[in-house]
């Protein structure tokens, strides 16, 4: 699928979802977007060549859950403090930020399966959330 047509998708999947709180969502949309984070996959935080790099879900907690990762040092791969949580936000993490549960996994799908960068996914969710 071309760029073009995943960030159509995208759009299209997400504008049928709640929208979330708009502050969380603008400081969420702004770290995306600013290039502090590199994007990976499968997992919310992770060592990878070049340094740690995040899922858009990851950013997310990084920014507003602060530096709560446990290190699983045989993997390379950080869990959510306190949830234990590797892949996906915990249910009491989105309610308090206001995203539902299915938006969160129309973005993990995106992030995990598709070209979006971190910019492309902000801009979906600045539009549709």
């Amino acid at each position: 699928m071309s760029i073009d047509k995943e960030k159509e998708s995208i759009r299209r999947d997400l504008k049928i979802q709640s929208p979330m709180k708009a502050d969380v969502k603008e400081r969420w949309v702004a770290a995306l977007r600013s290039g502090k984070y590199k994007k990976g996959q499968g997992f919310l935080r992770r060592d990878a060549a070049g340094g740690i790099c995040h899922c858009c879900l990851g950013v997310l907690a990084e920014e507003e859950g602060g530096d709560h990762w446990d290190h699983l040092s045989t993997s390379g791969v950080y869990a959510l403090g306190g949830s234990g949580e590797t892949k996906f936000l915990a249910v009491e993490m989105m309610e308090e930020f206001g995203l539902g549960n299915a938006s969160a996994n129309i973005l993990a799908t995106y992030n995990d399966a598709s070209v979006l960068s971190l910019k492309d996914i902000a801009d979906a969710i600045e539009e549709c959330l």
